[in-house]
């Protein structure tokens, strides 16, 4: 490990087409090594000065023990999908067809998985504020 001169990705506002198809290389090479990310936060990436990316903080990660290690793959399209997301927001274009539709469908999916417990959370805090009479 080594410090990484760079400004994460999440503090930057334009990013050269370069620095995501650098980040893509990178997530890559990460994944054949057997180390997938739980997942992908813009924080976590860096812009180096150069315009390439790197990576940050992989507390939250997993080595693949063997080929097909349940935890590992889980992990391995967690950090493509967050990969792919981050390309859709930032520059759409690099993706090809069939990666954008999967990108929106996945996103969908998440919304839609999303919605039920934003609601449960909304009733709880009603109830709560209800039964200790706070507003």
């Amino acid at each position: 490990m080594s410090r990484l001169v760079g400004k994460p990705l999440s503090e930057c506002e334009d990013v050269a087409e370069r620095t995501l198809a650098s980040l893509r290389e990178l997530v890559e090479q990460i994944l054949r090594r057997g180390i997938a990310r739980h997942s992908l936060p813009s924080r976590d990436v860096i812009v180096r000065p150069d315009g390439s990316a790197g990576l940050v903080d992989f507390e939250r990660s997993s080595h693949r023990l063997f080929p097909s290690d349940p935890v590992w793959l889980i992990a391995r399209g967690i950090m493509r999908y967050h990969l792919l997301r981050l390309t859709y927001e930032r520059a759409p274009q690099l993706l090809t067809p069939a990666e954008t539709r999967r990108v929106r469908v996945q996103v969908r999916l998440r919304d839609a998985v999303q919605r039920p417990l934003k609601l449960k959370r909304r009733v709880e805090r009603f109830f709560r504020r209800a039964l200790t009479g706070t507003s």
